[in-house]
């Protein structure tokens, strides 16, 4: 996943000196795992946290513990951080570093866990006296309760996480052991015969039988602990870099409600699309329900960052969950797909088309694309687009395949991610 200790600007050294910089990390999982870990395995957390910053900063700062939950690192000079705005450089080692430790597993005297690191830093100009300061968005890390069913299943969740993201570290070093696969699911519109919207894209673990596994409980895993973005941010990356290798498709990638707020983990991908509009044009961001958003302003904030690159928002099972009218509204999405809730009732003994129709038509009149979702049979296919719904989803039109149509022989190519 491209976040280890060391790598990028983590533990790079430069030449300048004239800042006084200080860094301070917060695990906010502590509570957590000293719940369902035990004090033990989180002392070790904060250790492991503290060894990282001794062994990325080395002799060029001061690394003290504040308290059980929070390092604190003053820089004895800047040589560590190179030439540029304080800003960007501290914004950015923040990001990495934060992102090197939560996907390294930890083990504690109970379990392997992963820990969620956020923090913030402040730099002094020391010829002008002038002072900047900033912080990395902390995970949602979630509720905590002192019931024993709640340190069993924060037991539970944090062990897909550990397998979830083994499975990620197993795919980029080429490693046999499990195998992560990318399956695909077109989007049809109806009105034209044979034309595809865009693709979504699905992750799914190949077993040793050939079946594949849906990883679904495994992401709802990693956002009840609250690290979703680390599996969000990797997606993002397999996802663009398919888009940079065939410049004739549209796909879309899921990305968790919790990784909807702008940060400097994202810089790195906004520069890629930055510099490759037509990629951005074809990327779809589908924002899924299954989590509530940390704050409707930043998510805001970080849907217009993605537009304004090209991007396509779609709101993901709109009318359910937390997929809400206000939602629609603020974020101002191109796309909402409608729940295949909705198209269950279109079927049933007393067909509920009024909602599905009132549904269909708000959004329309919003100016967005409207996707229904769960087309299973051809009944509900014709029923839907009498309504009006001509973007169709579902297994009636084709079901979850690892095939990419579009890298068939003969098309252009540069390289691609997916395997």
């Amino acid at each position: 996943m491209q976040h280890s200790i060391g790598s990028g600007h983590v533990g790079r050294k430069i030449d300048r000196i004239g800042r006084h910089v200080e860094f301070r990390l917060r695990l906010e999982n502590h509570a957590h795992i000293r719940l369902a870990f035990g004090e033990a395995s989180a002392l070790v957390a904060m250790q492991i946290i503290e060894d990282a910053l001794k062994d990325a900063v080395g002799s060029d700062a001061h690394v003290s513990w504040v308290s059980s939950d929070c390092i604190l690192v003053r820089l004895l000079d800047d040589r560590f951080l190179g030439t540029g705005p304080s800003s960007t450089l501290c914004q950015r080692w923040l990001a990495e570093f934060c992102l090197a430790m939560a996907v390294r597993p930890v083990a504690g005297d109970t379990g392997i866990f992963h820990v969620a690191v956020s923090g913030d830093w402040s730099a002094t100009d020391l010829a002008s006296g002038e002072r900047q300061s900033g912080k990395e968005k902390p995970f949602v890390c979630g509720a905590i309760s002192t019931a024993d069913d709640w340190a069993l299943a924060y037991r539970s969740d944090m062990g897909c996480v550990v397998k979830l993201f083994d499975l990620l570290r197993c795919k980029e070093a080429g490693l046999p052991r499990g195998r992560l696969i990318v399956r695909w699911q077109p989007i049809f519109d109806v009105s034209v015969a044979g034309e595809i919207f865009y693709y979504e894209s699905l992750i799914g673990e190949m077993k040793d039988d050939g079946e594949v596994a849906s990883l679904f409980p495994s992401i709802l895993s990693a956002e009840r602990v609250g690290l979703a973005r680390i599996l969000d941010r990797h997606m993002f990356d397999v996802i663009v870099a398919e888009l940079e290798a065939f410049p004739d498709v549209a796909l879309a990638v899921n990305i968790s409600a919790q990784s909807v707020q702008q940060d400097a983990g994202w810089a790195a991908i906004q520069e890629r699309l930055r510099h490759d509009p037509a990629v951005a044009r074809r990327l779809i961001i589908e924002i899924t329900e299954t989590a509530a958003l940390p704050q409707l302003a930043d998510a805001a904030h970080f849907v217009r960052a993605m537009q304004h690159l090209g991007c396509r928002i779609a709101l993901d099972d709109f009318g359910t969950g937390f997929a809400s009218i206000r939602q629609l509204l603020a974020l101002e999405p191109s796309i909402a797909k409608i729940d295949r809730f909705f198209v269950r009732r279109l079927a049933s003994k007393n067909a509920d088309t009024a909602t599905f129709a009132s549904l269909l038509g708000l959004a329309k009149s919003l100016g967005v694309h409207v996707v229904v979702e769960g087309i299973e049979t051809a009944a509900q296919a014709e029923a839907v687009a009498e309504l009006g719904g001509t973007l169709q989803q579902g297994w009636y039109w084709q079901t979850l395949t690892s095939a990419r149509p579009w890298a068939r022989a003969g098309a252009t190519e540069r390289t691609s991610a997916v395997s």
